[in-house]
């Protein structure tokens, strides 16, 4: 359990150390196509960061065992869902969070 929640935490300083980096950088809005595959990379993390914790809440209502599996497509849909972000954005160049999220999970890994 403890590696779990300090794998949450270890993954939650990176992307907060992202993005402010991301918003101390962003500066010209005229560019604003060459920060999308930055942008869906931020959102997948986000979707990670709300998964992981999600899988904590049967464990800490006492309902369930904790679930150590590795995230899959439902865990992060729902994510999405819940943080109403769209994943189905194909038609925009560059926003394909889906398909950048179903890759992740095939090659069992995160970005990090």
């Amino acid at each position: 359990m403890e590696d779990y929640l300090a794998k949450i935490l270890v993954k939650l300083q990176i992307h907060i150390s992202r993005l402010r980096g991301f918003v101390r950088d962003f500066n010209d809005q005229s560019h604003i196509g060459m920060y999308k595959p930055i942008i869906v990379s931020y959102l997948y993390g986000l979707g990670e960061l709300y998964a992981l914790v999600a899988k904590l809440f049967p464990f800490a209502r006492n309902e369930e065992n904790m679930d150590y599996t590795p995230l899959d497509w439902d865990d992060f849909h729902n994510a999405y869902e819940n943080l109403k972000i769209w994943t189905d954005l194909h038609h925009v160049e560059g926003l394909d969070l889906e398909g950048l999220t179903k890759r992740a999970i095939e090659r069992n890994d995160s970005i990090d």
